[in-house]
C-alpha cells in the first residue's frame, strides 16, 4: 500500500509499537500488555501463533487505547508466540517485537474421604483445610501436598484411632493417590467413686475414717449426711472434713440409721455417686446444739426487741445470738418476752407459731424469734367554726364529722382530709393543723387538730362581690350571694374597656347597685344607669371629665339632699424640689354639684387626708348613713379611717386605725357584710382570688372560722366590687 506524504506523517505519529512485555500465568491463559505510542489510532490487532514455527492468525482486535489483553482457555505446557500492530481508518502500522511465553503444565489433584465409626462421637478437622467432618467429610488436594487430619472427640468419647488406606494409620497422609480414611470413635467408661464405710456398717465410737476415692479427675468431691451436703473436697487426697485421717463425728448423729453418700463432680457436669447405710450406735450420749437468733424488725418509727429464755435453763434473756448444747432426745421449751413497747411476731427455723415453742433436741437445731415494735399512734381530729355549717371527712372513710370527728392512725400515715359545706353555707378555709381552701394532707408525727370554717352564706355576703376583668370589660357578680363561683354569678359581656377603673352605685336610687366605670385618661365616667350591663349614653349616663391620669375613682353616699356623688382620689406623693424630697399631699375631690365637672374647691368638696403609698376606701364606718372615707397602706395592711366625719387625718387617738388586715399586694374593700348596717372592711387577694373580710369588726384579720375566708372568685388582673346585686 503506498500513502502520500501527508498521510504518511500522520500514520507513522499512530505507530502503535510493543515497548514492553509481561505474561501472567493463570492456569492456562496468558497476558499480554503494550505501551501505545500513538494517538490516532482506531485499535489495535493481536496475532497468534504455536510455538515458534507456527503461522500467525489474528485472534482478536481491540480498541483504541487498550494496552492488554488476556487469551484465554489455553493448552497447558504450550508455548504461544504475540505480536500487535495499530490500525486506521488509512491503514495499518508494523507490527511490535514478537514475544512468546509457555503455558504451565496442568495441576493434580487427588480426593481424601473421611468416614466416621463408633459408640462415641467426635469431629475431624484437616490442614490445610478442606475438610471439617461434622459437616464437610470430604475434599480435593494437589498432588504432593501432606495433609494434616485432626480426630477431636466429643465430651463423653474418646477417639480410638485410625483405620482405612495404609496411609491413615498416623494421620498424616502424602497426596500421590486417592486416599480413605476411618476415625473410630468410642464411648468413654463411665466413672466410679467408692467409700471406705461399707454398706449397712454399725458406727461405734466417737468418730470413723471416712474417705472417698473417684476414678478419672473430678473438681471437686462432696460428701452428704442423710441427702444434706455436709463438706466438699477439691483436691486430692478426698476425705472428710478436710482432716488428714478424714474423721466424721458420729456423736452429731442419733443412734439411728443414716444415709452417706459420696459424689463425684466433674468439668463435663458428669456425677459418679456411691451411697452406704450405715447404723450409729454409741453407748455415750450425744449432745447437740440448741441455737436462738433473736429478730428486731425495724420501722421509720424504731424497733422491736425483746428476749428468749429456755426451760432447761441454757438460754437466758437472749436478745441477740446465743446457743447451748443438750442431751439428745432432750425436749426444750423456749420463751418469748417482748418489750413494753414491742409485740412478739412469732417463731421459724426449727420453731413455730406465736406462743412458747417447744423443740425436741435430736440434731443441732435453730430457732429465730421477731419482735415487731408497737405501732405509735396520734390522734387526728376534725373540729368545725364559724357561722356556717358541713361536714369533714377523710379519704379513708374513718372520719366523718359529723359524728365521727377523731380517729387514731399509725406514725407516719397520711390523711386527706375535704370540708363539704352544707346548703347555704361555704367553706372558708382551715386552721390549725391543716390549710388551705381545698383538701387537706397531713402525715401523722403527733396529736393534730384540723378546724374547717363553715360560714353562712345568706349573713355573711349581705354586701355581695364581684370581679371587673378591665383587659376584655367583663364583669362577674355573685348574685346569689354565696360566695362561690357557679351557675348562679351574673356576667356581664361588655362594658369598659382596658385601662379603665370600676366603680358602683345605685344610680337610679332603687337600692340596687350598678356598675360603671372611670377612664383615669380621659377623666371621663360611664355609669349604667338602666341596669342592662350595656353601655349605652342615650340612656345611660356618660360625664365628664372629673379626674385625670393616675386618679382613683371613688363614689361617695354624702347623705341628705346631695345623695351619691363620683369623686376621685389623687394619691399622696413624694417629689423632688431643688434636689430634696417634699411630700405631695394627696387629696379628695367630690363632685357636689353633681354636674360632672370639677369646679374647684369652692363649689365641689376637697379633703386632705392622706399618707404615702394609700388606696381610697369609702364606708359608713359608724351606721349613720352618711359615708366616710379612709385609706388603706398594702405595705404593712393598715387601715385608717376618718371615723369622726371631718375629712381630715386627726391620728389614731382621733380618727380610727385598724389592721394588720391584708397583704402586699391586697386590693381594700369595705361592705355590709352580716346584714347590721355597719360597713366593715375586707380585702381581695388577686393572686389566689380569695376575699377575706372583717366580720366581727376588730379591724385584724383572725382566722377563717372567727372571719370569712370566701373564693376563689377571681383571678390574677381583676378588679373587687362590692355592691347589692
Amino acid at each position: 500500500m503506498k500513502f502520500n506524504s501527508n498521510l504518511i506523517r500522520i500514520f507513522f505519529f499512530c505507530i502503535a509499537a510493543v515497548t514492553s512485555w509481561q505474561s501472567t500465568v493463570i492456569a492456562a491463559q496468558l497476558q499480554l500488555s503494550w505501551a501505545d505510542n500513538s494517538n490516532d489510532e482506531n485499535g489495535f490487532n493481536i496475532e497468534r501463533k504455536t510455538g515458534a514455527t507456527g503461522t500467525y492468525t489474528k485472534i482478536a482486535s481491540v480498541g483504541a487505547n487498550v494496552t492488554s489483553y488476556t487469551d484465554l482457555s489455553l493448552t497447558n505446557a504450550t508455548t504461544y508466540c504475540y505480536r500487535v500492530n495499530a490500525f486506521n481508518s488509512i491503514g495499518n502500522s508494523s507490527y511490535s517485537p514478537e514475544a512468546c511465553a509457555t503455558t504451565p503444565a496442568a495441576i493434580q489433584t487427588y480426593s481424601v474421604v473421611v468416614v466416621k465409626t463408633g459408640t462415641g462421637t467426635g469431629t475431624v478437622s484437616s490442614s490445610p483445610v478442606g475438610i471439617d467432618c461434622g459437616g464437610t467429610c470430604s475434599g480435593a488436594f494437589n498432588s504432593g501436598t501432606i495433609v494434616a487430619l485432626t480426630a477431636t472427640a466429643f465430651p463423653g468419647s474418646v477417639f480410638a484411632g485410625w483405620t482405612g488406606d495404609a496411609d491413615c494409620s498416623d494421620g498424616s497422609l502424602s497426596m500421590n493417590a486417592a486416599k480413605a480414611c476411618t476415625a473410630t470413635f468410642n464411648l468413654a467408661p463411665a466413672n466410679t467413686i467408692s467409700t471406705n464405710i461399707a454398706n449397712n456398717a454399725v458406727l461405734t465410737g466417737s468418730s470413723v475414717i471416712w474417705t472417698a476415692t473417684p476414678t478419672g479427675s473430678p473438681v471437686r468431691v462432696e460428701f452428704l449426711i442423710d441427702g444434706v451436703l455436709a463438706w466438699t473436697e477439691s483436691a486430692s487426697p478426698y476425705q472428710f472434713n478436710g482432716d488428714p485421717s478424714g474423721t466424721l463425728n458420729t456423736t452429731t448423729l442419733t443412734n439411728s440409721s443414716h444415709q452417706l453418700k459420696v459424689r463425684a463432680v466433674y468439668s463435663d457436669n458428669t456425677t459418679a455417686e456411691k451411697i452406704v447405710t450405715v447404723t450409729v450406735s454409741n453407748i455415750s450420749t450425744q449432745k447437740f446444739t440448741l441455737g436462738v437468733t433473736v429478730v428486731k424488725t425495724a420501722t421509720t418509727y424504731g424497733t422491736g426487741t425483746g428476749t428468749v429464755t429456755s426451760n432447761p435453763i441454757g438460754i437466758t434473756n437472749c436478745a441477740s445470738i446465743c446457743s447451748t448444747s443438750y442431751d439428745s432426745g432432750t425436749s426444750v421449751t423456749l420463751n418469748a418476752t417482748p418489750s413494753s413497747d414491742s409485740s412478739f411476731a412469732g417463731w421459724s427455723g426449727s420453731c413455730s407459731g406465736t406462743g412458747s415453742a417447744t423443740v425436741l433436741v435430736d440434731a443441732n437445731k435453730s430457732c429465730t424469734a421477731t419482735f415487731n415494735l408497737l405501732p405509735v399512734t396520734f390522734t387526728l381530729t376534725a373540729a368545725r367554726s364559724g357561722t356556717g355549717s358541713g361536714t369533714v371527712t377523710s379519704t379513708d372513710g374513718l372520719i366523718n364529722c359529723g359524728a365521727t370527728c377523731s380517729k387514731s392512725y399509725n406514725s407516719s400515715t397520711s390523711v386527706t382530709l375535704n370540708a363539704t359545706p352544707s346548703s347555704g353555707s361555704s367553706f372558708a378555709g382551715w386552721s390549725g393543723s391543716c390549710s388551705g381552701t381545698g383538701s387537706a394532707t397531713v402525715t401523722m408525727n403527733a396529736n393534730m387538730t384540723c378546724t374547717a370554717s363553715f360560714q353562712s352564706a345568706v349573713n355573711q355576703l349581705q354586701s355581695r362581690i364581684g370581679v371587673f376583668r378591665a383587659r376584655k370589660g367583663e364583669w362577674f357578680l355573685d348574685h346569689n350571694g354565696n360566695g362561690q363561683w357557679d351557675a348562679e354569678v351574673i356576667h356581664i359581656r361588655s362594658f369598659g374597656h382596658r385601662g379603665d377603673l370600676p366603680v358602683v352605685g345605685s344610680w337610679n336610687s332603687n337600692g340596687l347597685s350598678n356598675i360603671g366605670t372611670f377612664t383615669p385618661a380621659t377623666g371621663m365616667w360611664q355609669l349604667d344607669t338602666n341596669g342592662d350591663g350595656i353601655l349605652d349614653c342615650a340612656v345611660d349616663t356618660c360625664a365628664g371629665p372629673f379626674g385625670q391620669s393616675g386618679d382613683f375613682p371613688v363614689i361617695r353616699d354624702m347623705g341628705g339632699t346631695t345623695g351619691t356623688v363620683v369623686g376621685t382620689y389623687t394619691p399622696e406623693t413624694i417629689v423632688k424640689v431643688n434636689g430634696r424630697n417634699q411630700v405631695k399631699r394627696g387629696h379628695w375631690r367630690f363632685d357636689n354639684n353633681d354636674n360632672s365637672t370639677f369646679d374647684g374647691c369652692s363649689v365641689d368638696q376637697c379633703d386632705t387626708f392622706s399618707v404615702v403609698g394609700e388606696i381610697p376606701v369609702i364606708g359608713d364606718w359608724s351606721g349613720t348613713g352618711a359615708e366616710q372615707i379612709a385609706l388603706f397602706t398594702s405595705k404593712d395592711g393598715t387601715w385608717y379611717l376618718d371615723s369622726n366625719g371631718n375629712e381630715k387625718w386627726d391620728g389614731c387617738s382621733t380618727d380610727k386605725c385598724l389592721g394588720q388586715f391584708g397583704t402586699k399586694g391586697d386590693i381594700p374593700i369595705a361592705g355590709d357584710w352580716d346584714g347590721t348596717g355597719k360597713v366593715r372592711i375586707g380585702v381581695f387577694r388577686p393572686s389566689t382570688g380569695m376575699w377575706y373580710l372583717d366580720l366581727n369588726g376588730n379591724g385584724k384579720l383572725d382566722a377563717c372560722g372567727v372571719d370569712a375566708c370566701i373564693g376563689p372568685f377571681g383571678q390574677p388582673g381583676d378588679l373587687p366590687i362590692v355592691g347589692k346585686w
